[in-house]
């Protein structure tokens, strides 16, 4: 009887593992086994399908993971190379933008591009060619340094204004002459005097403007007590230099770059007020 219960037992558990085995088929395979329902084999694909979804995922997420990395290092690389170039012009600007105007850089950055030339560039081109015109030529055309022709120079100088008054045009011009000279050059003494006219009416065609009969011409001039230059600054038909008028040039001088130290004039009694 126990022998009997036995093989029952045995034949029982039997069977039942051998449905475990068609309904519960190993995680490692997603094969359906044989006596699998479709519906079983249905949700044996979907488990196996799903499984496969999520190693992909962490593939992606991974793969992700590692080339959002290596963009940031790029993009942090890039942006360090960027400041990098920008500190490199900054250093070349003010450098370079000592010697040479923003049109001359301009140019040397790109020959063929076409600029007009401003007052600034006259004025030191000016400045250069009045030392030297055939080293002028020369720096323009076999250094290649961006400077006007000589026919544009000639163009501005018809246009520079030399109406009574205080001579800006010729102030600028100063102020281009002593960039970088040294401050006992720049030491200089106002002069101003007075000077009969004969009362000749003339004509000035580029102001088209007639001026006199004048009685008087009244010049104050700029002159360096450690170099040998001299410059006009100020005239006046019929004119009288008071203290605010010479307060003025001694100060559009000095934001030329000059030092007035010292003043002279003869004993007219038209100076001898100013002191007064």
């Amino acid at each position: 009887m126990i022998t009997y219960s036995y093989f029952r037992f045995s034949s029982v558990m039997a069977a039942q593992s051998d449905k475990l085995k068609v309904y519960y088929p190993s995680r490692v395979s997603n094969t359906p086994q044989p006596g699998a329902t479709p519906k079983q084999e249905l949700k044996l694909k979907y488990q196996g399908q799903k499984c496969l979804n999520k190693t992909w995922k962490t593939k992606y997420s991974n793969m992700k993971a590692k080339w959002t990395k290596k963009r940031d290092l790029l993009l942090q690389s890039r942006a360090e190379k960027s400041e990098v170039k920008k500190q490199v012009q900054r250093k070349i600007q003010q450098t370079v933008g000592k010697i040479f105007t923003p049109n001359q850089l301009k140019l040397l950055k790109n020959s063929k591009s076409k600029t007009h030339w401003k007052e600034e560039d006259v004025s030191k081109a000016l400045c250069l060619r009045a030392k030297s015109p055939a080293a002028y030529e020369f720096v323009r055309s076999c250094w290649k340094i961006p400077l006007p022709c000589t026919s544009t120079l000639k163009t501005w100088i018809t246009k520079i204004k030399f109406s009574p008054g205080l001579l800006n045009s010729v102030l600028n011009l100063l102020k281009t002459e002593f960039i970088g000279a040294e401050e006992m050059y720049r030491q200089s003494c106002l002069s101003f005097d007075e000077m009969s006219l004969d009362g000749s009416v003339c004509n000035d065609p580029g102001l088209d403007k007639i001026y006199g009969p004048h009685k008087n011409l009244l010049v104050a001039f700029a002159r360096g007590l450690f170099g040998k230059w001299k410059q006009p600054v100020y005239y006046g038909f019929d004119d009288k230099l008071g203290n605010n008028k010479v307060l003025n040039i001694i100060t559009s001088l000095h934001d030329a770059g000059i030092n007035v130290v010292a003043t002279t004039c003869d004993n007219a009694p038209t100076n001898k007020g100013i002191w007064n």
